[in-house]
């Protein structure tokens, strides 16, 4: 029963979900686009053709590619996931912020 506890694993906690099937990706590895660095899918998606995913996903998807590339899968790490996912979801909050002030549907409001 000891050796079943120490027994390493391979599952990890992440702050990720599949964009297909939701679920939370707790493996070392899995896939991620390489143009958006946003849209992550788990090691069992990820085995999907992409034209095989759900048309909400792949609709989903699109949306973040703001420039029409074309959708590119990779095989990515935790450790990449997290360094450029993260820049790459604050550039787009900056994008959509800038966006919204050039609409003018926010105002600044100096206190």
């Amino acid at each position: 029963m000891a050796s079943r506890i120490l027994q390493p694993a391979s599952e990890i906690s992440t702050h990720f979900r599949c964009d297909h099937c939701g679920l939370l990706i707790s493996t070392v590895t899995w896939m991620q686009c390489k143009v958006c660095k946003e849209f992550d899918l788990c090691s069992t998606c990820g085995k999907i053709e992409y034209g095989e995913l759900s048309f909400q996903t792949r609709v989903l998807h699109q949306k973040l590619h703001n420039d029409n590339k074309p959708v590119n899968m990779k095989l990515i790490l935790v450790e990449e996931a997290e360094a450029f996912g993260q820049q790459a979801r604050i550039q787009r909050r900056q994008k959509e912020y800038e966006r919204i002030l050039n609409e003018k549907k926010l105002k600044m409001i100096m206190i």
